[in-house]
């Protein structure tokens, strides 16, 4: 998986996402969640399960865009895989 947060920007695409994010862990409660987002680092291995889950659109547009969900996490050996 590409990192996250650059390769929006190389797709010609921007975040649409309201809070900036790209992800989040998946937790019991909603205030446990850790973001993927800019700034402090989260490494994807400290996570587990996440979803990725960019909300992106045509860079300039800003009226429409695509969001899909997946759900990761990594298996035993370290392999990132779709839950």
């Amino acid at each position: 998986m590409p990192g996250c947060a650059t390769s929006v920007p190389d797709l010609r695409a921007e975040n649409l996402d309201f809070a900036a994010n790209l992800g989040h862990s998946i937790e019991r409660t909603r205030e446990e969640r850790r973001y993927l987002e800019s700034g402090p680092a989260t490494r994807l291995g400290e996570l587990s399960p996440f979803t990725f889950e960019p909300h992106i659109g045509r860079r300039g547009d800003g009226r429409w865009g695509f969001k899909h969900e997946n759900i990761c996490m990594f298996d035993a050996a370290g392999v990132l895989i779709e839950v």
